[in-house]
C-alpha cells in the first residue's frame, strides 16, 4: 500500500535533482512512492539515474508540459499515495511523515491536510551574508481553526505561503479530488499553482492539523530565502530563481499591483484571481486595509537601501491610484537598517534554534536536515495524539 507520495518537479536541474533524491532514499522508510515528474526535454541522464539506483520505492516519470499548470496537474495524476506531497528539485522532505499519516488513521480522521513548519536553506554555492536560519524545536500536533486560518490569510492578516498544503504539506487524495471536481475539473489551473491550491484546502478541507517540528526543507526558490538577501544584485538574482517555471501576466484590471515587482505579490494575484472567478468563497471584509498593512510591513523588513526606494516608490504610486486613494495614508514605510543586526544570531530563543548554516558542514538540504535530526525531537514523538480543541498557528 503507498500511504504517501513524495513527487519531486524538475525541469532541467539534474544534477541538484539526483542529490535531492539520494538525500530522500537515504531513509529507510517504506509506505511512501518517489515520484520525479520531469518536464525536461533531456531527461535521458536522470531516468537512467533512477533506473540505476534499484530502489522501487523511486518512478522517474517524463512528462511534456509546456507551463508550470500542465506540469503540476500531471504529476498528481502519476500519484499513487492516499497523501500527496509536492517538492522542487532542490528541497528535501522527511518520509517519516508516513508515520504520521498512520497515526491520524486512528486519532484525526477528519484531518484532510497537515502543515509542518519549515527549514529555510540555501545551497553553499548560492549563500549570501546572512547565514542564520530558524528552527524550531517544539513538538506539538494539533488541530487548527479553519475560519481563522480563513480569516488570516483570504484577509490579509498573515502573507506567504498557506501551510496547509500539497506544496511542503500533505493533502489527502480525497480533498484533491474534490477540489478537482468542484474548480473547473482540474486541479491546478493557476500558475501561481502552490499559492491557488492552498487557498482552495483553505476553503474547501474538512479539518487541517499542524506539526510544529520541522519536516521539509525548502531552498532558495522560496520567497523566504528572498527576504533574506541584502545586496541588490543578490536580490534580483534569488528573484530570477523563484519566477523560475512561472509565467504570470497581470490581467486583474482592479488590481494595479504587478507581480513582477515582488515574489510576496503573487499570493495577492492568485488570490484576487480566484476571488474574481469564483466569488465570495474568496473575500473577507477589510482585507484591502490588511493588504496595505502587509505592503508596508514588507518594505520595512527590507535590508538593503537601494531595493527599498524601489519597491516602497512602486507601491506608493499603486496605492494612490487603486480605490480612488482611499488607503493611500496607510502606507507609511520606514527604512530601518536594524535587522542586519540580526544576522549573526545563534543559540536557542523562545522555543527557536537559529543555527548558522556553515556549522553543521551540511553540503545540500538533505545533509542539513540530518544534522539538525540531532537537535530536534524525532518524528516517533509527532501525531501520538492530535489535541482535539483548535490551537493557534504562529
Amino acid at each position: 500500500m503507498t500511504e504517501l507520495s513524495i513527487c519531486v518537479l524538475t525541469r532541467d536541474n539534474q544534477e541538484i535533482c539526483k542529490t535531492t533524491i539520494s538525500g530522500i532514499l537515504r531513509d529507510a522508510q517504506l509506505g511512501f512512492e518517489l515520484l520525479v515528474i520531469d518536464a525536461s526535454k533531456k531527461y535521458e541522464d536522470l531516468k537512467q539515474y533512477i533506473d540505476g539506483l534499484n530502489d522501487d520505492r523511486v518512478r522517474h516519470v517524463h512528462v511534456v508540459a509546456k507551463d508550470r499548470i500542465e506540469h503540476w496537474n500531471q504529476a498528481v495524476t502519476e500519484c499513487k499515495g492516499d497523501w500527496i506531497t509536492f517538492i522542487s528539485d532542490s528541497d528535501h522532505c522527511d518520509p517519516k511523515i508516513v508515520q504520521i499519516i498512520r497515526r491520524m488513521k486512528n486519532e484525526a480522521p477528519d484531518v484532510e491536510s497537515v502543515g509542518w513548519n519549515k527549514v529555510d536553506y540555501d545551497w553553499p554555492e548560492h549563500r549570501n551574508e546572512i547565514r542564520a536560519t530558524k528552527i524550531s524545536l517544539e513538538s506539538g500536533a494539533f488541530k487548527v481553526d479553519k475560519k481563522k486560518m480563513q480569516k488570516r490569510f483570504f484577509g490579509f492578516e498573515k502573507e506567504g505561503l498557506i501551510p496547509f498544503n500539497i506544496y511542503h504539506g500533505i493533502v489527502k487524495r480525497e480533498l484533491i479530488e474534490r477540489i478537482s471536481a468542484k474548480f473547473s475539473g482540474v486541479y491546478f489551473e493557476h500558475p501561481v499553482t502552490a499559492y491557488e491550491f492552498g487557498y482552495k484546502v483553505l476553503a474547501e478541507a474538512n479539518e487541517l492539523a499542524f506539526m510544529e517540528r520541522p519536516l521539509s526543507v525548502i531552498s532558495e526558490q522560496s520567497e523566504e530565502m528572498l527576504s533574506e538577501a541584502t545586496v541588490f544584485e543578490d536580490i534580483e538574482r534569488k528573484k530570477s530563481l523563484f519566477y523560475k517555471d512561472i509565467e504570470v501576466k497581470d490581467s486583474l484590471s482592479e488590481f494595479p499591483f504587478s507581480n513582477a515587482w515582488s515574489p510576496k505579490i503573487l499570493g495577492a494575484v492568485a488570490l484576487r484571481w480566484l476571488a474574481d472567478k469564483y466569488g465570495d468563497e474568496f473575500i473577507v471584509d477589510g482585507w484591502e486595509s490588511n493588504f496595505v498593512k502587509r505592503r508596508e510591513d514588507e518594505c520595512n523588513a527590507i535590508y538593503s537601501a537601494e531595493y527599498f526606494d524601489k519597491l516602497s516608490t512602486l507601491y506608493e504610486k499603486a496605492i494612490g491610484n487603486w480605490c480612488e486613494g482611499k488607503f493611500a495614508n496607510e502606507f507609511t514605510p520606514r527604512y530601518s537598517q536594524r535587522f542586519l543586526e540580526q544576522k549573526d544570531i545563534v543559540g536557542c530563543f523562545h522555543g527557536y534554534l537559529f543555527i548558522d548554516k556553515n556549522a553543521l558542514g551540511a553540503a545540500n538540504p538533505a545533509e542539513f536536515y540530518s544534522a539538525l535530526e540531532n537537535f530536534i525531537p524525532p518524528t516517533s514523538n509527532l501525531g501520538l495524539k492530535i489535541i482535539e480543541k483548535h490551537k493557534k498557528v504562529a
